[in-house]
């Protein structure tokens, strides 16, 4: 059935859905209104964008929360000056991190980065002292990882912080935009809530009941009135009213508020194909999308997480360090008196040589460098390798050994599930990346289809259209992205030449030198 099919046999449905998805990242954030016509066509606004980044106080890294609230509120106040009117708000961001709330709903301090790290050492004496791995990962099913939340709470344990003896709830950072905004709550104000998506990110969720996991909570010594109560996507809490004149007002709706998880909901698979996603900005996270969690110790040890997704689904995949290396060298390039766009990053790795070094992206050298192309020239050299020079043969390394970590990502996860994915769906801001999507595809020997480059709005505003009754599936959202969004497929090239990259980068993760 065509996709007018669909949605003109809802008579009901006259005029056209507005919303407005804040995405918040680790480096910027953008508001998107998105408008949804009764035919199921989709269209996307910026009306705002903001820069945001952890600053260092006192030797702690921490987010600027209360600038990031205003920056939320300023934009739903630019979407009514231009005249818009969105049925509802919802906020996303990435996940783990949290906000310490007081009794009062004021900030007990400023919320702390993951990117700190006084998370060092505490993942292994967690295991020592609290749970064994094996232990966590069967009620989770989560991937380890030291900047898990936790992690973060029991740094805080351990080292006998007064934070949360201060604190009357925790709250993940897009349940705590949504708490700040709503000026009315239901029922669940003073329990607070926990959007289930991101709830998952913290690897203290039972994966298989969806509730806080009882048995982490007492044995770690957290108050268990700390955690709020966890509730859907599309959860409706409450209200924005403005200060001022002429008074307005918008629906406040948790959407999908992992961006992860959103960006997962926007993926434009069509129903019975056998699929894989790569989310690609920051991070790029690789995984397929099942009904049920896989808590095997096979996944634990490939280190594959279980998180959460719309409609009860399960996002079974791994975290690789993604772009992130490539933003931390075109900063240190900028330091030195070379700022470059990412073209010109891109068309430099194109004219570099092949056959040059490759390195495993998440070596813990590379979560929050001084430098980040030193780090990757002394790894390079510790592996036995030619350290890369200048920006050409920098980038070409990072993207090679993306694309490889990929693969390898895929293949684990193609062997536990015992099915091979027919189709890569590449979404987020690494779409719009010609040069890394064509090296992906090759690298990975499959099809890839790219788009839509704003998946995390996307997702966002679907969920929304959901909670609004506008959409009735998961499935029917999707069917709007295919709709709505120009998508570019890739074929897979050169399959001697990615062969042997294959061959040479499963060495270098093994540790074998020249």
């Amino acid at each position: 059935m065509t996709n007018d099919g669909i949605f003109l046999e809802r008579k009901e449905l006259q005029a056209d859905f507005l919303a407005l998805a804040v995405d918040i990242g680790a480096s910027n954030g953008r508001a998107v209104l998105g408008r949804l016509s009764p035919h199921g066509k989709l269209t996307l606004r910026e009306v705002h964008r903001f820069a945001n980044s952890c600053v260092e106080r006192e030797c702690v890294f921490r987010w600027d929360f209360d600038g990031l609230s205003k920056e939320v509120v300023k934009s739903i106040e630019k979407c009514w000056k231009l005249g818009f009117r969105p049925a509802s708000v919802g906020v996303d961001t990435w996940g783990v991190d949290y906000v310490l709330m007081a009794e009062d709903g004021s900030l007990v301090d400023e919320p702390i980065a993951y990117r700190d790290r006084r998370t060092e050492g505490v993942m292994e004496r967690f295991f020592r002292e609290v749970m064994s791995p094996e232990e966590i990962y069967a009620i989770t099913g989560i991937q380890f990882m030291p900047i898990n939340t936790v992690y973060q709470l029991a740094a805080d344990i351990f080292s006998g912080s007064d934070r949360l003896r201060q604190a009357h709830k925790i709250l993940l950072m897009p349940d705590a935009f949504a708490f700040r905004l709503a000026a009315s709550m239901p029922a669940c104000r003073q329990a607070g809530f926990s959007e289930y998506t991101i709830a998952s990110t913290t690897q203290m969720l039972d994966a298989r009941r969806r509730s806080w996991s009882e048995e982490i909570v007492s044995r770690m010594g957290l108050r268990r009135e700390l955690l709020p109560e966890i509730v859907s996507p599309g959860t409706k809490v409450g209200t924005y009213k403005s200060p001022g004149k002429p008074a307005r007002e918008i629906e406040v709706v948790l959407p999908a508020a992992h961006d992860t998880a959103a960006a997962v909901a926007a993926v434009p698979a069509k129903p019975d194909t056998s699929w894989a996603y790569v989310s690609c900005g920051t991070w790029i996270l690789v995984g397929v999308e099942l009904k049920t969690p896989l808590l095997t110790d096979e996944a634990r040890q490939a280190g594959i997480t279980n998180e959460g997704g719309l409609e009860g689904t399960y996002r079974l995949l791994t975290n690789i360090n993604g772009l992130w290396l490539i933003q931390e060298c075109m900063r240190m390039w900028e330091r030195r008196g070379k700022a470059l766009s990412i073209q010109q990053v891109c068309e430099a790795a194109e004219s570099a040589p092949p056959d040059g070094s490759l390195i495993d992206p998440d070596r813990p050298s590379f979560l929050s460098p001084e430098d980040m192309t030193e780090a990757i020239r002394l790894l390079c050299q510790k592996t036995g390798q030619r350290a890369p020079e200048g920006v050409g043969q920098t980038a070409r390394c990072i993207f090679e050994s993306l694309a490889l970590k990929t693969r390898v990502v895929l293949e684990k996860i193609a062997g536990l599930v015992g099915e091979e994915p027919q189709v890569i769906h590449l979404v987020g801001g690494g779409s719009k990346n010609a040069h890394f999507c064509r090296m992906t595809a090759s690298a990975t020997n499959r099809v890839l289809v790219a788009g839509p480059a704003e998946a995390t709005a996307v997702g966002n505003l679907l969920t929304q259209a959901m909670a609004a009754g506008r959409l009735r599936s998961l499935a029917q959202g999707r069917e709007v992205v295919r709709e709505s969004f120009a998508l570019v497929q890739y074929e897979p090239s050169d399959a001697n030449y990615w062969r042997k990259r294959y061959e040479r980068f499963q060495e270098v993760l093994q540790g074998r030198k020249d």
